[in-house]
């Protein structure tokens, strides 16, 4: 029974209680509770003043329950608490068990480098939670975002993208969204979700953030965020938000250079509406921006290292009293000026409580040595090292850690009950930006080619329609022989492009010269739709390239379903909220 003893021993918990799936909505454990914020406890007593002491009894015995384990804790075993870690591979083999028991880790954070299927890393976090039997848990951290960051891809719900449910702009959706896929990880596992991003969308240019950011306005970013957190966080799935505190206006990828923003403290203030509110909601987690502020902070410490961005505004300003972890200490941003010990021990001086070092081995060794030293010394002193170690181990008990998982077989009965919930979502996300003369929907007399990469939208189309399909690079292939694609293009009643990176600008720019009538379907970022030809006549937004936002596209295209979406960012010259319906277009054109 795994962490059961121990969670007998030290927590006093009844041994005969039901094993908790770490996906599951029932009734929690006593260990699992949300946190009260005085808000809720002010209207807890004003509703009854009996139930007042009942909170304070069920906080103080979780507070106790920490010390407990805190005590049992060596100094060493304490410090690993403190390092999330990455290994190669996709089994525990024998040099990733010596790492992870050498360092006594806290939290292991699994890549795609790590997954081959959802039941391989099934098998594969089972064995680190055999590895970790009669220890503390570790968090078994993923980042499945969706749309461009997904780590597993055949059982688990695959969200479209964050900006998607940003058009859809459902906060019922986000919940739903945010719900099914903590309880999908939990099946495989996972006990913690490095999402959502929470931070704006305010350059289209920011590779880091692009549709990863549920938009660009901050009320809409917040009831958004609080809803999927709340979703995700119900269903026992520790949660990251991240990056604090945002890349702002810049343009830089922070994984090769540091950004530094030019926000004023007012500008970012604005800008910090959604991490303030999921907050103030009850938040498990943080994750830091390797970014600089100089006109906050007065330097050009990043983010991860500045005790005025983390202790001063995160945690003082915006009073956040849950986890900090940073963002990966072996990024550019922070590796080009720093050496991963010291930059491990600012962050910790600064208010961070888990530093992650995935990658290399070197890294993590460095890190563990240069934190020990740290305390030997005395420039860490073990009583700040008990602050986070706190921090950690409750949030491994409010989620439920310490209990058994259930056997594998059981739960992947379970697993893909949720994948129905993309196709509605991608639907509620289809923006149409442009139909031209009500080109849209396509009529079945319409002769169609089709160019695109991305196989879901041309095979769904040509299932229904009379289409030639091309992938986008034949348009552009060198010979002295005519183009064939290009020919097809100029024979074709209206000619159907799936654009989804900016390199393929040149085909598209080719196709618009010999189409007669051009939709074009962007399926990704708002800024592709920065240089599109002119003559394109219908335009078609989906916020990703995953199949099902591909589907959804098609039935768009031939008027099976409607397009509801609205343009969660300005881009090109179409302004925020901007969004046409296309049962009206269908309307005007019977009328016509």
């Amino acid at each position: 029974m795994r962490f059961l003893s121990l969670g007998c021993l030290l927590l006093g918990l009844a041994c005969t209680a039901r094993p908790q799936t770490h996906g599951e909505l029932a009734q929690p454990a006593p260990v699992a509770q949300e946190p009260v914020s005085a808000e809720a406890s002010v209207v807890e007593a004003s509703a009854g003043e009996a139930k007042a002491p009942v909170v304070e009894a069920r906080l103080s015995e979780e507070a106790a329950r920490v010390e407990v384990l805190l005590s049992k804790l060596s100094l060493e075993e304490k410090l690993g608490q403190m390092m999330m870690v990455g290994f190669g591979g996709r089994e525990l083999d024998e040099a990733a068990r010596a790492m992870l028991e050498r360092f006594h880790v806290g939290g292991i954070c699994l890549f795609k480098r790590n997954i081959f299927s959802s039941l391989q890393v099934a098998l594969l976090n089972d064995a680190i939670y055999q590895l970790f039997e009669g220890k503390i848990p570790p968090f078994i951290a993923v980042d499945q975002e969706g749309g461009n960051v997904i780590r597993i891809d055949d059982s688990p719900l695959l969200l479209p993208s964050a900006m998607a449910l940003g058009a859809a702009n459902s906060e019922a959706l986000a919940l739903k969204a945010g719900k099914a896929l903590g309880e999908d990880l939990g099946l495989l596992g996972f006990n913690m979700n490095l999402a959502p991003v929470v931070e704006l969308n305010l350059n289209l240019q920011n590779s880091v953030v692009g549709t990863r950011s549920f938009g660009s306005d901050p009320d809409r970013v917040a009831q958004l965020s609080k809803a999927f957190i709340r979703g995700q966080q119900g269903a026992q799935m520790a949660t990251v938000a991240k990056h604090f505190p945002g890349h702002g206006h810049s343009a830089i990828d922070s994984h090769k250079d540091l950004p530094a923003l030019e926000e004023t403290e007012a500008q970012m203030l604005a800008q910090w509406g959604p991490f303030e509110a999921v907050i103030a909601q009850g938040l498990d987690a943080v994750m830091t921006a390797h970014v600089a502020l100089p006109k906050i902070s007065g330097d050009h410490l990043p983010a991860t290292l500045s005790p005025k961005l983390l202790g001063g505004m995160l945690r003082g300003r915006l009073n956040f009293e849950g986890v900090v972890l940073t963002d990966e200490l072996e990024m550019e941003a922070v590796s080009g000026q720093y050496s991963a010990g010291n930059a491990a021990i600012m962050a910790i001086e600064a208010g961070a409580d888990m530093v992650l070092i995935p990658w290399q081995a070197q890294k993590k060794e460095e890190v563990f040595l240069a934190l020990h030293e740290a305390v030997m010394q005395g420039r860490l002193s073990e009583e700040r090292v008990n602050v986070s170690v706190r921090r950690l181990l409750s949030l491994k008990l409010k989620r439920g850690m310490f209990a058994p998982l259930p056997p594998l077989s059981e739960r992947r009965k379970r697993l893909g009950g949720n994948r129905a919930l993309e196709a509605q979502i991608a639907e509620a996300a289809l923006t149409l930006l442009k139909n031209q003369n009500q080109l849209l929907p396509l009529g079945p007399q319409l002769r169609l080619a089709v160019f695109t990469q991305e196989p879901a939208l041309a095979e769904l189309l040509s299932k229904k329609r009379s289409t030639e399909t091309f992938p986008l690079s034949a348009v552009l292939q060198k010979s002295a022989k005519p183009n064939k694609a290009l020919q097809r293009a100029a024979q074709a009643d209206v000619v159907v492009v799936g654009f989804s990176s900016a390199r393929q600008l040149p085909a598209l720019h080719a196709l618009a010269a010999a189409a007669k009538k051009l939709v074009v379907v962007v399926l990704g970022n708002p800024a592709l739709l920065k240089g599109l030809p002119e003559n394109v006549e219908a335009l078609l937004l989906t916020y990703s390239y995953l199949a099902t936002p591909q589907k959804a596209a098609a039935r768009a295209l031939l008027g099976e379903t409607e397009t509801p979406g609205k343009l969660p960012v300005a881009a090109g010259k179409f302004p925020i909220g901007h969004g046409m319906s296309l049962r009206k277009a269908q309307e005007k054109s019977k009328t016509n």
